[in-house]
């Protein structure tokens, strides 16, 4: 019940304030990245440490992710009418919140995952005998 409650309060939020709430909900698919990694990592401080620093550089290059994966929604310079100029910078502010939530889910998952592998893979013994250890 709580939680169709609250799912009720966010729907009446996104119909009266949209653009804040499309700023509040940015975080939240760098957090669904999040939390399947921290229940497989031995070391969640670090596992969160990452997945923030990946979130932030994902950020950082969203315009640029944003100009590979969806080129034909930059404004392009030229004569528009009033109509086709508000048109177009509606699909180019749609464009950008798709960017800024996707690309730092894609950085987090990128430097989780990089942790996990190497918790995974960088912990298991070494079959090579050090001579100067046994001796």
């Amino acid at each position: 019940m709580l939680a169709f409650t609250a799912l009720c309060l966010l729907c009446g939020f996104a119909a009266n304030y949209p653009n804040e709430t499309m700023l509040a909900m940015e975080p939240v698919p760098a957090l669904m990245v999040l939390y399947p990694l921290l229940h497989a990592t031995r070391h969640p401080i670090a596992m969160i440490t990452f997945t923030v620093a990946g979130a932030v550089i994902g950020f950082w290059y969203c315009n640029k992710v944003g100009q590979l994966l969806f080129p034909i929604f930059y404004p392009l310079p030229t004569n528009l009418s009033l109509d086709d100029h508000w048109r177009l910078m509606r699909y180019s502010n749609i464009h950008y919140a798709i960017t800024a939530a996707v690309t730092p889910a894609l950085g987090a998952l990128a430097f989780g995952s990089t942790l996990l592998a190497y918790e995974r893979l960088g912990n298991r013994k070494s079959k090579i005998r050090n001579p100067k250890s046994e001796s």
